[in-house]
């Protein structure tokens, strides 16, 4: 049984609810008006809990990177809608 958060973490595989988490995430900062803030504020949030965990950010990012694969496997949504925010709303920050 995992006992601890870092042990949680180490072996989380639950890519649905990882998905559903991300989606959430988004959808909540969208509340933010400025866009720099709505990309920075999520990784501020990321850097500032891996630092409280005695986790290594990158080495998170990198595990992450690993698991997009299964993040954006068929019949799934949420990682897609979350790159066209990024690309419709993000990159159009004048338009």
């Amino acid at each position: 049984m995992l006992h601890t958060i870092n042990d949680r973490i180490s072996w989380f595989t639950d890519v649905a609810s990882l998905r559903r988490g991300a989606f959430r995430v988004i959808d909540a900062i969208q509340q933010e008006e400025n866009k720099a803030v709505q990309f920075l504020a999520p990784g501020v949030a990321f850097c500032a809990m891996a630092d409280a965990l005695g986790r290594f950010p990158h080495d998170d990012i990198s595990r992450i990177r690993r698991m997009m694969g299964a993040l954006e496997g068929p019949y799934t949504e949420q990682v897609q809608a979350i790159r066209d925010y990024a690309k419709g709303e993000l990159l159009n920050v004048y338009g």
